[in-house]
């Protein structure tokens, strides 16, 4: 009785918390299942999960560092729990059945990526609470997490199977302990806040940047009354603790960092270049400007936005020691991340929670300035929070409601499907519809998995042999899909020069300006020899107000919905004409 007392107490307690948890999972859930079962509805997903899957094939070694591999391992272990639980029901009889329902149908693969982004965006919801709680009190603590929970560029992000909400998890959590360590004598916290950026490097390489705010909270911490030296030394000895605690969760996220350590430094320095890449060959100029006109005055709503701002000031002002260890990451990561030229709006999540504590501390401040007591300053509080937070809650809802609705792509392949004879010839201006090749295409590929040898590229030849007797049964025998030379004009199939023209042409038409072109050619060669069969509009039907993360291939806007009734391209089939 006693325990179910306390735990109803405890509910009562943290009764707005929960609230705000509740919010923040039917947000970021709201529209989970887009464009599913397409492997490239979020192209960043396609990596993570087929490295993940890959690991089935008898290697845990990526052979590739572009992303840490603790995100891959984390998703292998759920498919791992998956498979057996599939062992179990009589679903699966051996690996390849996994590997198999991928080829078939990836729904429920990309689905787990994305849940799992789903889980650390509402836990970060949670810990920033905590957080918020730690630094100021529970009233800034309720309003930072009720901030986050709407925050849109959060939301968006936590819909994806992508490691940037994760990394923002982790992030927080060492955050906490770093908190932590400003007040306690110990030197627990510092340790634990070495695992957890480890764990946050792990995901996303960031996390090492965690070393400065360290080394600000251990020289507030070092005892004033002590010289230069021993306070150099106190701060020195923190670090040495927190460096060795990350390296060690770093390598336990990412041990083939330490057993293939020459291309795992190649790949970090790649990284590293790949901040100077203009991606989609779209020139945005530095990330600066980008990351605070668009990521975060529309990720955050203006009115959070310029609340965080003020915020911030107050936070300096009132407690400058606390407000330098807190800013010391979410300003030195900005600067970084603004340097290059690849620009996208998703570099500025790890930034968000900070500023949502930032918004809490100007609400706080208000009532503070207006002198305000008791329920009438908690009120107004209340009044003034949901007022800044309208603006981003409303992007939230424009975004979820487009997300769950059917995209573009999907119509076209069903189309496909039913309108176009088998062993048609097709050729896409844009390599976004993952049409089934023919049975022989798939022969040549098993042909060279099994000239390449080893355990997974043996797998992968079963997998696909499999896959090639299911669609004899149904009757599928997938499309020949040619590719085009613009500097040619010329058609090719697997790699030989094509004479004639394919069946088919599917143009892809969006306000991507990088991944939506048509190839030089293809113009004259659709008015020349072709006809117009069907067209499927989406987000090329925009009313042009919209704003686009033009470097990340996402066919939906960042901000500005209107006209628009469903995600993905504009799409048009055309049909050769003969004679």
């Amino acid at each position: 009785m006693w325990s179910l007392l306390g735990v109803a107490l405890a509910f009562r307690r943290h009764s707005l918390l929960i609230a705000t948890v509740v919010l923040a999972a039917s947000v970021r859930l709201w529209g989970i299942r887009f464009g599913l079962p397409m492997e490239i509805a979020r192209p960043d997903e396609a990596y993570l999960v087929t490295v993940a899957l890959g690991f089935g094939g008898g290697s845990l070694n990526p052979n590739t560092f572009i992303y840490p591999t603790f995100p891959m391992y984390f998703l292998f272990l759920l498919y791992g729990l998956y498979f057996t639980v599939g062992i179990f029901s009589g679903r699966y009889q051996a690996p390849a059945d996994l590997g198999l329902e991928y080829r078939l149908n990836p729904s429920v693969f990309y689905l787990m990526a994305r849940l799992v982004s789903v889980g650390f965006g509402v836990l970060s919801v949670v810990l920033l609470y905590f957080i918020a709680k730690r630094l100021f009190d529970r009233r800034t603590a309720s309003l930072s997490s009720f901030f986050l929970s709407l925050a849109y560029l959060h939301v968006r992000e936590s819909h994806f199977g992508t490691v940037d909400v994760a990394a923002t998890f982790w992030l927080l959590v060492s955050f906490y302990f770093i908190i932590r360590s400003l007040t306690e004598r110990g030197r627990k916290s510092v340790v634990l806040s070495g695992v957890f950026a480890g764990l946050a490097a792990a995901t996303k390489y960031i996390g090492i940047l965690l070393v400065l705010p360290i080394a600000l909270a251990s020289f507030f911490r070092a005892p004033r009354r002590a010289g230069s030296e021993a306070i150099t030394l106190f701060v020195l000895r923190r670090i040495t603790l927190f460096g060795a605690a990350f390296l060690l969760a770093f390598l336990i996220g990412v041990p083939f960092a330490l057993l293939d350590l020459k291309t795992f430094l190649s790949d970090v320095m790649l990284n590293a270049r790949n901040l100077d890449v203009v991606w989609g060959n779209v020139f945005l100029g530095r990330g600066w400007w980008f990351n605070v006109q668009v990521a975060l005055f529309y990720g955050l709503g203006w009115s959070l936005f310029a609340a965080s701002m003020l915020g911030m000031l107050f936070f300096l002002r009132r407690y400058p020691a606390k407000a330098v260890v807190f800013l010391a990451f979410p300003i030195f990561y900005f600067v970084l991340a603004g340097k290059g030229y690849a620009v996208m709006t998703r570099y500025m999540v790890p930034i968000v929670p900070f500023l949502c504590i930032l918004g809490a501390v100007f609400v706080r401040t208000v009532g503070t300035l207006l002198k305000l007591r008791g329920r009438r300053r908690m009120l107004v509080e209340i009044m003034l929070a949901v007022i800044i937070v309208l603006p981003s809650a409303r992007t939230v809802f424009e975004f979820d409601r487009l997300l769950s609705r059917t995209d573009s792509r999907l119509l076209v392949l069903s189309f496909l499907d039913s309108h176009l004879a088998n062993q048609n010839s097709v050729y896409q201006t844009a390599a976004t519809l993952l049409l089934p090749p023919t049975k022989e295409d798939l022969e040549r590929k098993v042909g060279e998995k099994e000239a390449l040898g080893g355990m997974g590229n043996l797998l992968r030849a079963r997998i696909l042999e499999r896959e090639i007797r299911i669609r004899d049964e149904r009757g599928h025998e997938g499309f020949v899909l040619w590719t085009y030379d613009p500097s040619r004009k010329k058609f090719f199939y697997a790699g030989d020069e094509e004479e004639g023209l394919p069946g088919y042409i599917v143009v892809e038409r969006s306000p991507l300006r990088g991944y939506s072109t048509v190839p030089e050619g293809i113009p004259e060669i659709l008015e020349r020899s072709y006809l117009l069969v069907a067209r499927f509009a989406g987000v090329d039907a925009g009313s042009g107000a919209q704003i686009y993360d033009q470097q990340d291939r996402f066919y939906v806007p960042f901000v500005g919905f209107s006209g628009l009734s469903r995600p993905g391209p504009g799409i048009e089939i055309y049909e050769r004409v003969e004679g």
